[in-house]
């Protein structure tokens, strides 16, 4: 293999922080190699990550791997999965240092209360645990299949339309039962559910009763953060796992997969759409 010299290439960090926090994305050097086998050096736009260290009320830490960009809607997105918050007004302020990779994090006392009877004391640094949660999804919202089709289509249409398409691979959408209304994307399955809860929140909108789409199957985990936030159908490109359909099933959210050619399938609460 022949490889040729390399193209110039110079970024500092402080511009590299800034363009991935607007875009997502960073730059890298990579080495192409074409048909008659011979490199190249170029510059190519890769997922950005960090580690961030979100702080809640300057006393509880959670670590995140994520793209520091829309880090409010990320923000707001884990908190609402999280049932720490439920409305854009219990979250006073988020201010972040990405030199430092420090999310500083303030929200009501009332929500630091609830927060507090989660947090595990056993380690080093207090952490956030899990917790049980009830019910918010009722048997309320019903979608055709029809419906169903017209959503996926809709969410087939956004992915497409996005300049980060081929990059961020895994999008997630919030959206009534004719229209998607925000939408989160990532390298992160979470995250891009995170983004596209925490936008429609801060936009002063429930998540209770509406409708996710996924470009990804669905964990447990997944599941969870959803039914805690209210959502109750969730319209995906892939199958969940097996836990993910039991956690469903006990929180009446409906899990739909649409996969072109393979007909739609239903996992859980199959009465929102037969």
């Amino acid at each position: 293999m022949t490889l040729a010299a390399p193209a110039p290439y110079s970024i500092t960090k402080e511009r590299a922080v800034l363009e991935s926090q607007v875009t997502g994305l960073a730059k890298t050097e990579v080495i192409v190699i074409n048909k008659d086998g011979i490199g190249e050096a170029d510059v190519e736009m890769v997922p950005a990550e960090q580690e961030l260290t979100f702080v809640i009320n300057n006393g509880v830490d959670a670590r995140f791997y994520c793209a520091p960009h829309r880090i409010k809607a990320l923000v707001m997105g884990w908190l609402v999965g999280e049932g720490i918050i439920e409305n854009p007004g219990e979250l006073v302020s988020v201010e972040t240092d990405l030199m430092t990779q420090r999310v500083d994090i303030r929200i009501t006392d009332d929500c630091y209360g609830r927060l507090d009877a989660r947090i595990e004391r056993s380690s080093a640094k207090p952490i956030i645990g899990e917790a049980p949660f009830i019910k918010r999804s009722d048997t309320a919202l019903e979608l055709n299949h029809s419906g169903v089709e017209a959503l996926a289509k809709q969410f087939r249409q956004l992915f497409l339309s996005l300049k980060s398409a081929e990059r961020m691979s895994y999008l997630a959408s919030v959206a009534t039962e004719g229209e998607i209304l925000t939408y989160g994307e990532g390298f992160h399955r979470i995250n891009a559910l995170y983004r596209s809860i925490g936008e429609l929140v801060r936009n002063g909108q429930s998540v209770e009763g509406k409708i996710a789409l996924t470009n990804f199957g669905l964990s447990q985990m997944m599941v969870s953060k959803l039914a805690r936030a209210g959502i109750a159908m969730v319209i995906c490109f892939a199958p969940p796992t097996s836990s993910a359909i039991q956690v469903a099933n006990d929180y009446y959210v409906t899990l739909v997969c649409v996969n072109s050619g393979e007909g739609t399938r239903i996992y859980s609460a199959p009465w929102r759409v037969i």
